[in-house]
């Protein structure tokens, strides 16, 4: 990951989270927050580069996936 998620909202239960890395043409996915932790911090951080694609998961069911160029474009 070239971001380094502020360590504050891992201390939260806001997951996931996805940030669009404009610079390095990147989607960085955060998820599985530590909670409140001397050193909170997020325990599944995942990067989607292009020519790749995310799943989209709505509930539990899975809706299809999204390629990062599309995001990206």
């Amino acid at each position: 990951m070239s971001v380094t998620a502020p360590p504050i909202w891992s201390a939260t239960p806001l997951t996931p989270f996805a940030l669009l890395n404009l610079v390095d043409t990147q989607l960085e996915v955060y998820s599985d927050p530590s909670g409140p932790a001397a050193n909170p911090g997020y325990r599944q951080p995942q990067t989607y580069r292009t020519g790749e694609a995310l799943p989209l998961v709505i509930g539990s069911q899975n809706a299809g996936s999204i390629a990062v160029r599309d995001l990206l474009a």
